[in-house]
């Protein structure tokens, strides 16, 4: 997407967010190539989170209109959409289920969702501090990490896009 380079502690929240924190794996070796390691519900939640907030343009620096494919598919049909996605994001390789995604917009994970209180989606609003007082992240917004805790309802080329971001193909790459 374009994005620069972001060497802040926001980077490493966000990662840890996303289900390996740097520097979290308990053995010296990395975090395995497997899924099983890390994966579980609120993971995979929190990354197809990521990618609609990044397609929303709530991660900074980031930002859809970046995207050199962007112009040549925003004015195409859906489905073409969908498949310049795949070909752009997903390197040509989406399973049946997850074109299915992309073409109808359905976020597989909505039923799945926890409770909006829950600390897998929001930071802990206890430990935040008040409201202009900088917090980890700096700039005067507490705990917020972005792309977390704000809802995001997209539609069109940004959907698709925030949802292949957030695609089992995606993680795999």
């Amino acid at each position: 997407m374009g994005a620069q380079p972001d060497t802040t502690p926001r980077t490493v929240q966000i990662v840890a967010r996303l289900g390996q924190p740097v520097f979290g794996r308990q053995t010296p070796d990395g975090w395995p190539d497997r899924g099983d390691a890390w994966m579980n519900t609120g993971a995979i939640l929190n990354r197809i989170n990521f990618g609609l907030s990044l397609a929303a343009g709530q991660v900074p620096t980031a930002r859809l209109a970046q995207w050199p494919e962007m112009n040549a598919l925003r004015n195409q049909p859906r489905d073409q959409q969908v498949d310049g996605v795949i070909k752009s994001i997903l390197g040509g390789e989406a399973s049946p289920e997850t074109r299915q995604v992309l073409v109808t917009g359905d976020n597989p994970m909505l039923d799945k969702a926890p409770a909006p209180d829950s600390t897998m989606m929001m930071p802990d609003r206890a430990n935040r501090p008040p409201p202009g007082v900088p917090g980890p992240l700096g700039g005067g917004r507490g705990g917020q990490l972005p792309g977390f805790g704000r809802p995001v309802n997209l539609q069109g080329l940004p959907q698709i896009v925030g949802l292949a971001l957030g695609a089992p193909e995606f993680q795999r790459r």
